[in-house]
């Protein structure tokens, strides 16, 4: 009987510690709570984006606090025909249409959504064949755009003129000339305004403004009528003028407009070599440059002092 009575003492004891026990925090328990600090919030610095079929976007969120214990995040797209995305953030688009892109946080369970907006190609670049124009006063001319790349899903062109009452610009690109002056052109992506190129446009009356002739080599003694050297045919650097230029004929005659010399030239970079060349002195020669412009034939000429 008395060793019964002592049994259930020891198991009471024993019971009541343990109970107490179990209680108690331990310090360690304690500074391990007080130490953690949960995400109370998750962000992307934009809640959408746009991108092309085929690519590669990587996204980060920001997660708040700073120094928040655990930011480690899953993630997760509502698209996987669209998109999808790798648990590092990386999204790899593969058809037209839209995907969402949640970010939760594995501490406090916070999230955040991006909205991607997959498209076909987009235009990166525009390309003109030059970038001055020439045009006569009633004239058309094409500005020829390349855009790369070649098969963007919106391949539509903006186009503008900084001064239509010099020059104005239609819907296809082509250039009126209206004044004599000069303005510009500005090409843009209807679907990426801040792809642009622009171009000087220059509207002239005749095509005789942008032709010289170089006599800084010319000696010419009006005492003996003597003329010796080498005179030079300039054309303004527009290419695209220099193209539309053929059929270049340098002559020079005396004052009486005999014909002395008749070369025919290049376009770019033409010469005439004239070497002791005697004239009346009484009449001045000239120089005369005869020259085909889109089918129709000009002539300039220009007088030795």
């Amino acid at each position: 009987m008395l060793k019964s009575i002592i049994f259930k003492f020891f198991v009471l004891v024993m019971f009541s510690t343990f109970v107490g026990c179990s209680k108690e925090k331990t310090p360690v328990e304690d500074g391990e709570k007080e130490n953690i600090i949960v995400v109370n919030d998750i962000r992307f610095e934009s809640q959408s984006g746009k991108a092309i079929i085929s690519s590669k976007v990587q996204l980060t969120v920001k997660v708040f606090p700073e120094n928040a214990t655990n930011k480690k995040v899953k993630w997760e797209s509502n698209n996987h025909n669209v998109a999808t995305v790798s648990q590092d953030g990386l999204v790899t688009t593969y058809k037209k249409g839209i995907a969402e892109i949640t970010a939760t946080s594995e501490s406090g369970s916070k999230s955040a959504v991006y909205r991607l907006d997959v498209s076909l190609v987009a235009v990166e670049q525009i390309f003109t064949y030059s970038n001055f124009y020439t045009v006569m006063v009633g004239d058309k001319e094409p500005i020829e755009v390349k855009i790369t790349p070649e098969n963007p899903e919106n391949p539509k062109l903006i186009w503008e003129s900084s001064d239509a009452r010099i020059a104005s610009i239609g819907e296809d690109g082509i250039i009126s000339g209206i004044a004599k002056g000069a303005t510009k052109i500005k090409v843009s992506s209807q679907s990426n305004p801040d792809i642009f190129k622009i171009v000087e446009v220059f509207v002239i009356q005749s095509p005789n403004e942008l032709i010289e002739l170089d006599l800084q080599n010319i000696n010419y003694k009006s005492n003996n009528g003597y003329i010796t050297g080498t005179c030079e045919l300039l054309i303004k650097p527009y290419i695209h003028f220099v193209d539309n230029v053929s059929n270049c004929e340098l002559s020079i005659f005396d004052g009486n407009d005999v014909l002395v010399k008749k070369t025919n030239i290049k376009p770019i970079g033409g010469s005439m070599t004239i070497q002791g060349i005697k004239f009346d002195y009484t009449y001045k020669p000239y120089f005369s440059i005869k020259y085909t412009y889109r089918g129709k034939e000009y002539v300039k000429t220009l007088k030795i002092n």
